[in-house]
């Protein structure tokens, strides 16, 4: 892809973002305030000619036909880090443009030098990173996003994310932002640092600030027993009886009965890290496992149950997608009655796979008749002991 197309590229993106934002009424600013161009010019009394901004959002006022406020954001794709001539050069396009409250962002999927951050903090331009949700393990659904905490960074933090990546994508960090002293992970809460001051008086507050609170649809707890109910019910759907359970025939059920489809076992995707197994999308649904540089079977048929349970147990009003990695393992998710949104997900999924994958009464059936054969006797201690069956 050349300079241009991965250029025109991130500047789609940043504009879909704002787009679903404005549109969702999820934005800062109450929707019916906004417009939204991509590839917009405003006249320089400078040059006597236009000027082209990359993406722009406009904000009025009650009664206006001008608007009070131009959110500019100039889009730079680099894969090395942003240089402070570019900050520089937007700043010199900036101060050509009268009559409005501009307000000037620079977001990029790479860092900032130092210089950059130095010079923006300076001229109050805001500094916007912004990885996609591609990234994320993560991606919540527009209302969910409201009810998980935004995660908080103080200054120190943010200035090493943008300035050295030291900082991986947080599980549902929208960006990362950084207008003068105050750090964002949530674009609304940049916008409200960018504009305070204008926003000002109750008056104009009321008018253009979104201050909606929609009522939010919480996931509901679900027992051992309801997760189990639930894999009980997709293998009952599929005849099973006994042995190993065929993914296969679950995978082609669903596809029926909900649409979903499913690739296994693809080439991983040049722009996801090597860890990911596995993801899901349920708008439509769609499930996919990589090929990974240590091939396991056991470890893909749990992936893929993993996602399965999370379309099975209802988690796509929550999430937009859902990613498996192979460090999963290695992170106990707290609890299925735990207070984290993405915590009481995860376990159930997880809880889902296993039983989906090892059913009880199978199992348990298929070890009566072990001891059988073995002819082991029972000596007044419990065959197995493990705790849920």
């Amino acid at each position: 892809m050349n300079t241009s197309a991965r250029g025109d590229s991130f500047e789609e993106q940043i504009y879909d973002f704002f787009q679903e934002k404005i549109s969702a009424d999820d934005f800062y600013f109450r929707k019916e305030c906004c417009k939204l161009f991509r590839k917009k010019r405003y006249f320089s009394r400078d040059r006597q000619d236009e000027i082209e901004f990359d993406v722009v959002v406009e904000v009025y006022s009650e009664g206006d036909d001008r608007p009070s406020i131009l959110f500019i954001v100039e889009c730079k794709n680099y894969s090395h880090s942003v240089p402070v001539n570019d900050a520089e050069e937007f700043f010199q396009k900036i101060q050509q443009i009268s009559g409005a409250n501009v307000k000037a962002v620079i977001a990029s999927p790479a860092t900032f030098q130092s210089g950059t951050v130095a010079f923006s903090q300076s001229k109050g331009i805001g500094l916007m990173q912004y990885l996609g949700v591609e990234q994320a393990k993560w991606h919540l659904a527009r209302h969910a996003r409201s009810w998980v905490r935004p995660r908080e960074y103080d200054k120190r933090q943010m200035l090493s994310i943008l300035q050295q990546g030291s900082v991986a994508i947080n599980d549902y960090d929208e960006i990362r932002g950084l207008v003068e002293d105050n750090a964002s992970s949530t674009i609304n809460r940049m916008m409200h640092c960018m504009t305070r001051d204008f926003v000002g008086s109750s008056k104009r507050r009321k008018q253009i600030v979104n201050t909606s609170r929609r009522a939010l649809k919480r996931l509901p707890f679900k027992s051992n027993a309801d997760v189990e109910r639930t894999s009980e019910s997709i293998l009952r759907d599929v005849e099973y009886k006994t042995g190993a359970v065929s993914l296969e025939k679950i995978c082609t059920n669903l596809s029926e009965t909900r649409g979903l489809l499913v690739e296994r076992h693809v080439a991983r995707p040049t722009h996801l890290h090597e860890g990911i197994l596995g993801r899901i999308f349920f708008n439509p649904a769609r499930i996919t496992t990589f090929r990974g540089t240590d091939e396991n079977d056991g470890r893909e048929r749990f992936t893929l149950a993993h996602e399965i349970g999370h379309l099975l147990l209802g988690h796509g009003d929550f999430l937009a997608h859902d990613s498996v990695d192979r460090f999963d393992g290695l992170y106990s998710y707290s609890s299925n009655s735990g207070s984290r949104l993405i915590d009481r997900m995860e376990w159930q999924a997880n809880h889902f796979s296993s039983c989906l994958l090892m059913p009880k009464a199978a199992f348990k059936s298929s070890f009566f008749f072990v001891l059988q054969r073995l002819n082991l006797q029972n000596r007044a201690y419990p065959e197995f002991c493990v705790r849920g069956i």
